[in-house]
């Protein structure tokens, strides 16, 4: 069987095989990267939390809306000053904070609308409730999900959020056919393109 192949892989390097290391450089590779690397990233989340959502996996579509959006604030963070290290948290409230402080100016009104307060306070939750799953079964506790209106906030967060940290022209762009081909990617599953972008704003 393939996975007693990789047990006789596990203690050598192969790029089937994760090794998880501590980088003694990880500060030093956050502090030099591109803001755009966490964009990229972000919009993945971004994908596969619209997927989920529209198949009714709404916790876990959460936690990928959750991610999409520390990812976007962790990179307006590198874009407001690139030498700027994002604090390794996933509070989103919090990284918002950061956020508005290094925007003395207040040049984006977005970052200190109500609307951002809300959205991060509404998505915050999701990055413990899926990985801890016991607090989901406590009656009258639990999230509630309206279908299909709570995507939205994220379509617009990520809307906001893309007027602000705008992309080169030569980076791959989720949003762009030509620069990321969703069709090719997901050849096999058209319905996946779709879904991603129906009645989507960042596609209006």
């Amino acid at each position: 069987m393939y996975v007693d192949e990789l047990t006789t892989l596990k203690n050598k390097e192969f790029v089937n095989i994760s090794k998880r290391i501590k980088d003694p450089d990880f500060d030093t590779k956050l502090k030099n990267m591109s803001y755009t690397i966490f964009i990229s990233s972000a919009d993945l989340h971004y994908f596969l939390s619209r997927i989920l959502f529209y198949h009714h996996i709404y916790p876990y579509s959460f936690f990928e809306a959750q991610q999409c959006i520390e990812l976007y604030l962790k990179s307006f963070i590198k874009y407001a000053n690139h030498n700027e290290i994002p604090n390794r948290i996933h509070d989103l409230e919090e990284l918002l904070n950061q956020c508005r402080l290094l925007d003395k100016n207040r040049n984006y009104p977005f970052l200190h609308s109500s609307r951002i307060s809300t959205i991060c306070h509404r998505f915050n939750p999701f990055y413990e409730i899926p990985r801890y799953p016991a607090g989901n079964f406590i009656p009258n506790t639990g999230p509630g999900f309206l279908f299909p209106t709570d995507i939205y906030p994220l379509d617009l967060f990520v809307f906001e959020m893309r007027n602000i940290l705008p992309l080169p022209e030569t980076h791959s762009d989720i949003f762009k056919d030509y620069h990321f081909d969703l069709h090719q990617c997901f050849e096999n599953f058209p319905d996946w393109v779709e879904t991603f972008k129906y009645d989507n704003i960042n596609f209006l």
